[in-house]
């Protein structure tokens, strides 16, 4: 059994409601939906939630919400770890032997394509997870601090003077999925484990939104990919 679970809890306080915030006409959410039920990789497409009006159009898109969120779940307090082991919990049927993915709410760009490419690297034993990473646009390396008084404080002085071609390659989490096997992740305490594949995306395709400023770029992306 594959099971694709999208957490939508309903509190967010640098963009309000923005689980389901319209995003090119279309409530956020419904594109993680749509894209997770396209892809034809789940038996099931649940979402976790605590909010009313978010399970409403979940159920509306095609989703599953099979209980409402714990207040233990939903709180600032709580991992997405947490909401993962809550949902295999509750869920009636056997689940030991699922692959699971989670797909953030937030993340419109994720297309069939990379969700599909995900479930099939998990299908190599050799990894115990599989995440979406993209490179760093600037360098880590490049990275500075302030002092209390706004001074800079070199963070990597020693790796500065090397040439941008010389710098290492490094990427982080793209914010859109995480797959893993439901018996390993009630294991650990993390998604993701130590034998980890990363699936590398163009940044065209991706994009976290924390702040205004990062949804209209996630919407300028998702026009330009439509173009």
């Amino acid at each position: 059994m594959n099971i694709a679970i999208i957490p939508a809890r309903g509190g967010s306080k640098r963009i309000p409601r923005k689980n389901i915030k319209l995003f090119c006409g279309k409530p956020i959410i419904a594109y993680a939906i749509e894209s997770a039920k396209k892809s034809g990789c789940f038996d099931r497409v649940i979402v976790s939630t605590d909010d009313t009006e978010i399970a409403e159009i979940a159920k509306a898109y095609g989703a599953d919400v099979p209980y409402v969120r714990s207040a233990k779940s939903s709180d600032d307090l709580a991992t997405l770890h947490d909401v993962v082991i809550e949902v295999l919990r509750l869920l009636t049927e056997s689940v030991t032997e699922a692959n699971v993915a989670l797909i953030l709410p937030t993340s419109p760009l994720l297309s069939t394509a990379t969700i599909y490419k995900v479930m099939a690297e998990l299908n190599n034993e050799d990894y115990d997870s599989v995440l979406t990473v993209v490179e760093y646009e600037v360098s880590p390396d490049k990275a500075l601090g302030l002092s209390e008084n706004g001074s800079i404080i070199r963070q990597n002085a020693s790796k500065l003077v090397k040439r941008s071609q010389e710098q290492q390659t490094l990427y982080h989490d793209a914010g859109q999925i995480y797959a893993f096997r439901a018996e390993d992740v009630t294991k650990r305490k993390t998604l993701t484990g130590n034998q980890c594949k990363a699936v590398i995306l163009d940044r065209l395709n991706c994009q976290d939104i924390d702040t205004p400023s990062d949804w209209v770029l996630a919407e300028m992306k998702y026009k330009l990919g439509r173009e």
